[in-house]
């Protein structure tokens, strides 16, 4: 009996099928340039397929939302499939630690790219989300982006885990870009035998749940995963990938030089770009800023693409918080030189700060408005501006700056403060104490704004020093811990009893003059 013939396949079907694939790709890359974010197109096109094509009934929830690039994409597969909206989570504080939220922007852009009805959005943080989630609703697909430290991690994916169906797929981001969550996923993965990877790009990995009933297995505590890293280090020394996580756990903890000595270890079995860029990381961390510029340079040189990567961002945000401003600059700069046309906002505004930092005031003001002409909801920016106009004496500006800052975000006690203070530099005591006591109707457990308050009360005689007093007293409970709101307070209660007994000596009988006899 003759074998079968092999079937023929047509070549064109199949470059026709990648073409239309890339195309689809460029194409809604392009939809969402204008987009804030950290999701390379790679990633975003994988996430697109699955909310498109993924097994499943079940909802597509995201947690760590940001300025919605990754929601449009997910959502845009929905919408190709007219398949249920994305439950965008987030708490949209930013990620600038300053206060500002990100939900106004994160608005505009769904709105603007023509999702605004494929995306649910939920305002909270994913605990507290996850508790009231519905075990009638199960998940299809969870995205986990949030924050990316491992016990953060951890808790999102053990919160969020029984609602994802059997066969549903659970995505992590910045996985090899990011410690904590990375570690976690390799622990995931080497614990739990069951759940298999099935898709990647960049640092996007993809893992689905099986079809019979499972219990999560990862470390509960620090000492355990230490003690477990310890044990596979002991039948095998040189495993390379249990080397790398032992050193991320050294780094979650702040043991920086065993950090260094894990990643060099690596370097030295396993060198790469990625790897690399990991170790200057950990340089930079312990202000090693020279050799981390070094590191990272070779291990671009061993990668090319690390010139676009999220590491360098990072490198970039560490030099920023730790002073080292002219090494700052140098990063976001070759960010944007490397990245033609990155619209980030976020990016400009904190090459300004850099550059304000060093006194480069024009520089800075240039790059705070380029960074509002991308977001003009970047709250951070207005205030930045305000202080400068402050500094040079354009007061009308500062605050007219100010203003904007807190319309933006009524929340941001860094421009209410400002612009108090500013008010009551300038003698407009009537309008700080005015603009004091709006804040503190949004804010109303500002040590800061109640202190305020404290000193333009104490200024208007000895009846107000028995408010000022009482707000400082009021900002000391906020903050018991606060040394210098305590000191403070002490000094006012003894300048308080200092005005009282000169008023009680002024009214004894003994210092009043008697009345002179008419001559």
């Amino acid at each position: 009996m003759a074998a079968a013939a092999t079937p023929k396949v047509n070549p064109l079907i199949s470059i026709t099928a990648a073409a239309i694939d890339a195309l689809e790709k460029q194409r809604l890359a392009q939809r969402f340039s204008s987009i804030d974010g950290y999701l390379m197109a790679d990633e975003g096109y994988l996430l697109y397929r699955w909310a498109k094509e993924g097994p499943g009934t079940g909802a597509v929830v995201e947690i760590g939302s940001f300025m919605g690039l990754s929601t449009c994409w997910l959502a845009a597969g929905s919408q190709a499939a007219e398949r249920g909206p994305v439950v965008a989570c987030d708490s949209f504080r930013g990620i600038d630690k300053e206060g500002s939220t990100t939900l106004p922007q994160f608005q505009d852009n769904i709105q603007q790219t023509g999702l605004r009805a494929y995306v649910d959005i939920q305002v909270g943080t994913s605990i507290e989300m996850a508790r009231s989630w519905s075990r009638s609703r199960p998940i299809r697909l969870l995205f986990l982006d949030a924050d990316h430290a491992y016990q953060a991690t951890q808790s999102d994916l053990q919160a969020w885990f029984p609602y994802v169906e059997p066969g549903g797929i659970i995505a992590f981001h910045d996985i090899g870009t990011l410690y904590g969550c990375s570690r976690l996923y390799s622990d995931l993965l080497r614990r739990n035998p069951d759940l298999v990877e099935v898709g990647s790009a960049d640092s996007l990995r993809l893992i689905r749940k099986p079809s019979s009933p499972m219990a999560l297995s990862l470390p509960h505590s620090t000492k355990a995963a230490w003690h477990d890293y310890q044990q596979q280090l002991h039948s095998d020394p040189l495993d390379i990938e249990t080397i790398l996580q032992l050193g991320t756990l050294h780094f979650e903890n702040r043991r920086f030089n065993e950090a260094e000595r894990c990643y060099r270890t690596v370097m030295q079995l396993a060198p790469s770009g990625h790897n690399g860029g990991l170790l200057s990381l950990i340089l930079a961390m312990q202000s090693k800023i020279t050799e981390a510029i070094d590191c990272y340079d070779r291990a671009i040189g061993m990668d090319p693409k690390l010139a676009t990567s999220p590491i360098q961002l990072t490198l970039a945000q560490i030099c920023l918080t730790h002073g080292h401003n002219d090494q700052a600059a140098f990063f976001y700069r070759r960010i944007l030189a490397n990245t033609p046309g990155l619209m980030s906002a976020l990016v400009y505004n904190n090459l300004a700060t850099a550059l304000q930092r060093q006194n480069k005031i024009d520089e800075a003001l240039a790059c705070y408005r380029h960074a509002l002409s991308i977001d003009p909801n970047m709250t951070s920016a207005y205030n930045s501006i305000a202080s400068i106009m402050a500094a040079q004496g354009h007061f009308e500006a500062a605050i007219d700056h100010y203003e904007r800052a807190i319309a933006t975000d009524p929340q941001f006690i860094h421009a209410q403060t400002g612009l108090v203070a500013l008010c009551y530099s300038q003698g407009l005591y009537d309008k700080a104490e005015a603009y004091c006591r709006r804040a503190l109707d949004s804010n109303p457990n500002s040590v800061e704004l109640w202190g305020l308050l404290s000193v333009m009360a104490g200024r208007q005689g000895r009846v107000a020093m028995d408010q000022s007093l009482e707000y400082l007293q009021r900002a000391a409970t906020l903050k018991p811990d606060d040394t210098a709101t305590r000191q403070r307070l002490d000094s006012m209660k003894r300048m308080l009893q200092q005005r009282i007994t000169s008023i009680e000596q002024m009214l004894m009988p003994s210092a009043v003059t008697p009345p002179q006899p008419a001559q």
